[in-house]
């Protein structure tokens, strides 16, 4: 959660490297008041929509918020894509004068991702190529963890002596080590 303008474009290198990571976050940053937009109020840009432009070419939705009533289902929705295909970051903005509205509070349903399945002709290719290549390796990452394929890696681990380099993120190699170990 970040104020308007300076406090927002701090949030820009953080972000930035959680798309580039693959790593879910949802980042609020506040905005100057709808009513007073383009008029050099309180951080603001010349361009009205240049702090939202700035997330806009790397996260995977950037967003403001125009109307009190739409914070509930924007929010539901920003933390379904943080987490929904390859993890990464979202970017709500919230002027002013949405926060400070009062409105009617009409609940929270949570969204649940859409896992999506690999098609099982790429699976098979990428099998012939594993099965072909002269120096096989296995690299992983969060991936695994975020489909629920660590027992299927294991099995895999299990079935072939190849040598498995996962990322550096501590979860992934901990998670994945300690099925390997007990294959």
């Amino acid at each position: 959660m970040a104020t308007a303008g300076p406090g927002a474009t701090g949030l820009v290198t953080p972000l930035a490297q959680a798309s580039v990571e693959g790593v879910p976050i949802v980042a609020l940053a506040g905005l100057t008041p709808i009513r007073t937009a383009g008029r050099g109020y309180y951080h603001e840009f010349r361009d009205v929509n240049a702090q939202l432009n700035i997330f806009k070419s790397f996260a995977k939705w950037a967003v403001r918020v125009e109307d009190p009533k739409e914070i509930s289902r924007v929010m539901a929705k920003a933390f379904r894509m943080a987490r929904e295909g390859r993890p990464g970051p979202v970017y709500v903005e919230l002027p002013r004068d949405v926060i400070e509205s009062e409105t009617e509070w009409v609940g929270y349903t949570k969204e649940e991702p859409t896992r999506v399945k690999p098609d099982p002709g790429l699976v098979d290719l990428a099998a012939k190529e594993l099965l072909n290549a002269e120096r096989p390796v296995i690299y992983v990452g969060g991936g695994v963890i975020a489909a629920d394929a660590s027992e299927a890696l294991s099995g895999l681990l299990r079935s072939w002596v190849l040598p498995l380099l996962p990322l550096s993120w501590v979860r992934v190699q901990y998670h994945l080590i300690i099925h390997y170990m007990e294959a």
